[in-house]
């Protein structure tokens, strides 16, 4: 029995005609499994009896259902069957030992049915176990042409959700909380007559496919009578305790068919925190404020209303790719219809989800308004990780008509946003820029686009001109780095828009290199942009090397090493070194730190060698909790370059670091300062002010980042380890202890601050 082998009684026997049903030894077992069919005596009339001992309802459901998990539990009990000759009965007493449904045991349930008395049937079924309190006593009494009635009680005592879930087929988890109240079944199944109230206590779930928190708290009542389910300011709750009510009814007969009057409002609730796993097609965080109103049937239900995503929402979308791709290998074999176009199905399944839904007969109208700080990201190509992620304002109307389609129309006008775009390894960014825009004036996916995205390259200018001016090689001013842009047009539909691009330099630059060099660069840009295929390969080469390229790209003016300016560095770092070590005691309780960075500058038309000593000095106070740091960056050589980035003077402005350890293991810490950074030719120098807030963590495996430290039987904290993990190496001993850098210099790498 469902493909297992199970042993029966030799001695067995069934014997059964139109009125007669005569067993004697039908023992069918398994372990300690049995299902038994015996009568009780050998008249021909005798009862029979079906009598379950530790018997798994696994093995019955999984005759019908693949999955054997559906449902389980221990059945024991007795059925029994009586007058098979005359007016068949049966009688039932039914035990189910740890029933569980779809994994979730449910708790135990007890059924006893009395059919003794003809067409009536007398139900007393209990759940009880896992916090559940709930009885179904009464009546139902049978009658021919649709007329049969009830007379039954719910109780519910108590109704833990987590009960519910297995019920679910897994749309629900996380459920906490229970239900509680008592319903009045009458009528007929036709009209019932139902009255009563469930009321929730701290209820709470999951909704699996949305990945977010539903709230349901104390005294919320759902009311039901004969008229339908009434909702008076139900109200239900996110994660951060926002509200979603909703008033009104939803009125039916025969609580199947249904004519909804219902108002939802709800402000900054969030509905929707799901990732790709959840659903492929579309997920992220949605927070929205909304007003709409519910009407019609169930069949053709009609909302109405409006709908605003709020500032926090991050929406990806995932628009249908064109081309089939290899996902994963299954070792499974699948046969396909060679003669069909290659995407029809893979393509079109995707589009059509998004472009209509399954359900039918729907009339939807949303008038929908998208904060300028919410975010939405288009994943273009998802094999190269492709995407646009858009920050704008829009005023849009969404609708679903009774075919199922789907429809939206305004505009998206875009103030920031990027686009991300991969090539094997390496990945490029395009800021979005203000005044591009999205047009809707049909299906989602037929969108119009008008984006125009920058990506910034500082590159010299050498290989750009050097086949149109000869003495480009030679001039050194063309080899300074330069903010050049690579522009991105992208226009027309949605699903297959219209790339182009365009390099320019901005005018800003132009204006601060002045005179023919800026001339010469602007015009060969000119002539650049009018020439596609030279265009493509300079493009290609600024987002792949970062640089221009020759026409002879083995020929490059501005890829040499230079072996006096790598010589200058090596010997920079020997300086600073040495430097340190003299001053380790030169003043008692203050740490003193020299930093020497070597570098060229090409501004003045002619190679120029910089040198910048950094000096920096460092004092803890108050039992070290706090340290106050001051520096200055002295220019040792190549002065003139402050001056022609107009920020004269600048580089000896004083550096200030202050730090304050909010506890004694250096964990938290809060930070002031004031930076003096170089920025290039056209920056200069500029001076940086800020605060931060500092955490750091000393770990050895990335789990260690959330365990408590806990305290060993000197008081000190220690972190907690793995019982396998090897004990650390003892350091050697004299080993020279590492002393903190108080130097804030022009080249030291900015720390995160949050």
């Amino acid at each position: 029995m469902n493909y297992e082998s199970w042993t029966i009684h030799p001695d067995n026997f069934i014997r059964f005609s139109p009125t007669v049903l005569q067993t004697n030894n039908f023992d069918l077992s398994k372990d300690l499994q049995h299902l038994i069919v015996q009568s009780k005596n050998t008249s021909s009339n005798s009862p029979v009896e079906v009598i379950f001992k530790d018997f798994r309802l696994a093995t019955l459901t999984g005759i019908f259902q693949t999955d054997s998990l559906l449902a389980d539990g221990t059945l024991n009990g007795v059925f029994i069957i009586n007058d098979m000759a005359t007016q068949p009965n049966f009688t039932t007493d039914l035990s189910i030992k740890n029933l569980t449904v779809n994994g979730d045991t449910i708790g135990d349930v007890h059924a006893i049915i009395d059919n003794t008395k003809a067409k009536v049937f007398a139900i007393n079924i209990a759940l009880t176990g896992r916090g559940n309190d709930v009885s179904l006593n009464g009546n139902y009494f049978l009658k021919l042409g649709g007329k049969s009635s009830m007379d039954l009680v719910l109780d519910i005592k108590t109704m833990q959700m987590r009960s519910l879930q297995g019920a679910s087929l897994g749309n629900i988890r996380d459920s906490k909380g229970h239900l509680s109240g008592k319903v009045i079944i009458g009528g007929n199944m036709v009209s019932p007559d139902i009255h009563g109230n469930l009321e929730f206590f701290q209820t709470s779930m999951v909704i699996t496919k949305l990945n977010s928190v539903f709230k349901v708290d104390n005294g919320q009542i759902l009311a039901i009578d004969n008229k339908g389910l009434k909702f008076n300011s139900f109200t239900i709750k996110d994660v951060k305790d926002n509200r979603f009510t909703i008033n009104g009814s939803a009125f039916t007969k025969n609580y199947i068919n249904y004519v909804f009057d219902l108002r939802l409002r709800a402000n900054n609730f969030q509905p929707l925190n799901s990732t790709r796993a959840d659903n492929q097609a579309f997920y992220g965080k949605i927070i929205f404020s909304t007003d709409m109103r519910i009407s019609g049937t169930e069949k053709a239900p009609v909302i109405d209303g409006r709908l605003k995503l709020k500032e926090g929402s991050d929406f990806t979308i995932v628009l249908p790719q064109t081309e089939p791709g290899l996902v994963a290998r299954d070792g499974v074999v699948v046969f396909v219809d060679k003669d069909a176009p290659v995407n029809d199905e893979l393509f079109y399944s995707v589009l059509d989800s998004l472009n209509s839904t399954s359900i039918f007969g729907m009339e939807v109208s949303v008038n929908i308004e998208i904060d300028k700080k919410a975010s939405l990201t288009l994943v273009i190509d998802e094999s190269n990780n492709d995407h646009l992620k858009l920050k704008g304002e829009a005023i849009l109307n969404g609708g679903i008509d009774k075919s199922g389609k789907v429809t939206l129309t305004g505009t998206y006008e875009l103030d920031e946003g990027t686009y991300e775009m991969s090539f094997n390894l390496l990945e490029r960014r395009f800021n979005i820029q203000k005044g591009s825009k999205i047009t809707w004036s049909g299906e989602p996916t037929d969108g119009n686009l008008n984006i125009t995205a920058v990506y910034t390259a500082n590159t010299s200018a050498v290989e750009l001109v050097q086949d149109q001016i000869v003495e480009a090689k030679t001039d050194l001013r063309y080899r300074q780095e330069l903010p050049f842009e690579v522009h991105l047009s992208m226009t027309g539909p949605l699903l297959q828009p219209v790339l182009k691009f365009e390099i320019k330099l901005p005018k800003e630059s132009l204006i601060r290199i002045g005179g023919e060099i800026a001339a010469q660069i602007e015009m060969r840009l000119q002539q650049l942009n009018a020439e596609p295929s030279e265009l493509n390969k300079q493009v290609f080469a600024l987002l792949i090397l970062n640089r221009f390229t020759s026409q002879n790209p083995f020929e490059s003016a501005g890829g040499g090493i230079n072996a006096e300016s790598m010589a200058r560095q090596s010997v920079s770092k020997i300086l600073t070194a040495q430097l340190n070590k003299l001053a380790e005691d030169l003043v008692s309780g203050v740490d003193i730190n020299f930093d020497i960075v070597s570098s060229e500058d090409y501004t003045t038309g002619t190679m120029q060698n910089k040198t910048d000593l950094a000096v920096g000095v460092s004092k803890k106070l108050f039992n070290e909790r706090l340290n106050v740091t001051l520096g200055t960056n002295i220019v040792l050589e190549g002065g003139q370059q402050n001056s022609a980035s107009g920020n004269l003077g600048a580089s000896n402005a004083p550096n200030v670091n202050i730090e304050y350890l909010l506890s004694n293991d250096g964990r938290y810490m809060l930070r002031a300062y004031r930076r003096n950074k170089y920025e290039g030719i056209i920056e200069g120098y500029i001076i940086e002010t800020g605060v931060g807030f500092v955490m750091a963590v000393d770990y050895d495996k990335f789990k260690e980042i959330f365990r408590k430290k806990v305290r060993n039987r000197s008081g000190r904290r220690v972190k907690t380890t793995d019982q396998t993990e090897s004990k650390p190496e003892t350091p050697p001993l004299n080993e020279p202890e590492k002393k903190q850098s108080p130097v804030i210099n022009n080249e030291r790498k900015d720390e995160d601050e949050n």
